[in-house]
């Protein structure tokens, strides 16, 4: 035997560990793209927002704390409004970014209202619009980073 031959003698192939590693190279792992972090954020924000004893105030109460922080800076809302409403507006951005990149379009930015809780809602469908959501992050992928995507206006009249 030569040596070259010697030294194939010496190495231990594994077949499992040499399976693995055909695997690996013909099918890297994805790496992690900005839609990805963001979708990951947004899926984080929501396990933490469905832990609240309240996720909406309703449509009476809501609406004079909403109007509180638009034009009074939160003045005389309560700390956990200001909380939730900032939550909400965090989640809301996060999905928007994960699936249209850095340009959000004023008009996608309102059309998220409809499915992005906030605290006009009341809990229950707060509740709702959060598990609704979660499920479809957790079962989608984000558009390609050119890819936008327009959503439907919503039905008037309805």
């Amino acid at each position: 035997m030569n040596q070259k031959n010697k030294l194939i003698l010496h190495v231990n192939f594994s077949l499992p560990t040499t399976l693995k590693t055909i695997f690996e190279f013909a099918y890297p792992k994805k790496k992690a793209g900005a839609s990805d972090e963001f979708l990951d954020k947004a899926k984080e924000n929501i396990a933490v927002l469905e832990k609240r004893p309240k996720l909406g105030y309703g449509p009476g109460e809501g609406r004079l704390y909403s109007a509180q922080l638009g034009m009074l800076g939160g003045a005389g809302a309560p700390s956990e409004a200001v909380a939730l409403n900032q939550r909400y507006n965090i989640l809301k951005l996060n999905i928007l970014r994960a699936y249209q990149g850095a340009r959000i379009s004023d008009k996608d930015f309102e059309l998220a209202n409809y499915y992005i809780p906030n605290i006009t809602d009341t809990h229950e469908t707060a509740k709702i619009k959060l598990r609704e959501l979660r499920d479809l992050l957790v079962n989608s992928t984000p558009a390609a980073p050119e890819a936008q995507i327009n959503l439907p206006a919503p039905l008037e009249g309805l």
